[in-house]
Order: C-alpha cells, then sequence, then structure tokens
C-alpha cells in the first residue's frame, strides 16, 4: 500500500513538472537595438541580391557575399526537416 501511494506521488509530480518545469528553461530574450544611436553616421550603399547561394547566403551585385547573421539554414546538400 505504500509504495503504491508513493507511485501516485511521483506521478502527480512529474505531472506538474511537465506543465510548470518547461519555463525554468526558456531562453531569456535577447535584448537587440532597434536604432542607431544618436550621433552615429550610417552610410548606405544601395545593392541588389544576384544570387542566393544557400539558405542564409546571399551574393550581391558589388561581388560581396553577404552572410545572414542568427539565421540557422541549411547547408546547400544539406536535408532540411
Amino acid at each position: 500500500m505504500k509504495n503504491k501511494a508513493l507511485f501516485y506521488v511521483l506521478i502527480f509530480a512529474l505531472i506538474v513538472l511537465s506543465f510548470f518545469g518547461g519555463s525554468y528553461f526558456e531562453k531569456q530574450k535577447i535584448k537587440t537595438q532597434t536604432s542607431v544611436p544618436s550621433g552615429t553616421s550610417v552610410n548606405s550603399i544601395p545593392v541588389t541580391v544576384t544570387e542566393v547561394s544557400d539558405g542564409d547566403t546571399l551574393k550581391l551585385s558589388d561581388g560581396k557575399t553577404f552572410r545572414l547573421y542568427g539565421v540557422n539554414a541549411p547547408e546547400v546538400k544539406e536535408p532540411f526537416f
């Protein structure tokens, strides 16, 4: 009888942890800067995307390659699922 009660308490604890325990492991939100600080000059260079070589790499009309930071896209020969 004692083992059965312990079993039910453990099952209840697992159910409660499955609902509320996940929030403990959530990633903290990353603070991002959305505007340019005052006094900073911004130079823009108009370019055109000529080719998308994979999900996060672009080739530009000025011959440069631009890689998107923070984008985790599969490479050309990798499966995407």
